[in-house]
């Protein structure tokens, strides 16, 4: 795969993180496949592979946000990958399956680590320091976030195919 096509699939993971608004339908493997589906030109076969992981998420809740497997990056691992190297639908829902608990993996980091800036925001409270406390709540969990999901779904999707 390409580096401007790792860089977008990094960017579109980053984007469905929150998962309010529009950037929850970024979350859906069918919606994923209908996007990759247009970047390789084949949009049959994108929403085939992105409708057929969405089926395994299909009952899949995220109780107190605390996901079960990532249908995020399942398909924006996978979809990409079989799309590209010709696989078929069941090698795509294969190729799928680990990389959706590898996402929660990576989530459950990302919570632990942004529970110190919890803390050091309570400690700065009490300092009245205003702008350390945005800091904490925007600036210093998207920096997690870019290193903890963003650079691994990049370095995935560029080397994947390999």
């Amino acid at each position: 795969m390409n580096v401007a096509l790792a860089l977008f699939s990094a960017a579109l993971y980053a984007v469905s993180i929150p998962g309010y608004g529009l950037s929850s339908a970024y979350k859906s493997p069918a919606t994923l496949g209908l996007i990759y589906g247009i970047i390789f030109g084949d949009i049959e076969q994108g929403l085939i592979i992105g409708c057929s992981i969405q089926l395994l998420y299909l009952g899949v809740v995220a109780t107190g946000n605390n996901m079960p497997s990532d249908s995020a990056m399942a398909g924006i691992i996978a979809i990409p990958i079989a799309l590209s190297q010709g696989l078929d639908v069941n090698m795509a829902v294969a190729i799928a399956v680990p990389f959706g608990v590898l996402g929660t993996l990576f989530n459950n980091i990302k919570r632990a680590i942004n529970i110190w800036f919890l803390h050091y925001a309570d400690r700065k409270a009490e300092e009245c320091n205003i702008k350390e406390i945005n800091r904490c709540a925007i600036l210093y969990p998207w920096a997690v976030m870019l290193v903890i999901q963003f650079v691994p779904v990049f370095i995935i999707s560029y080397l994947g195919p390999t």
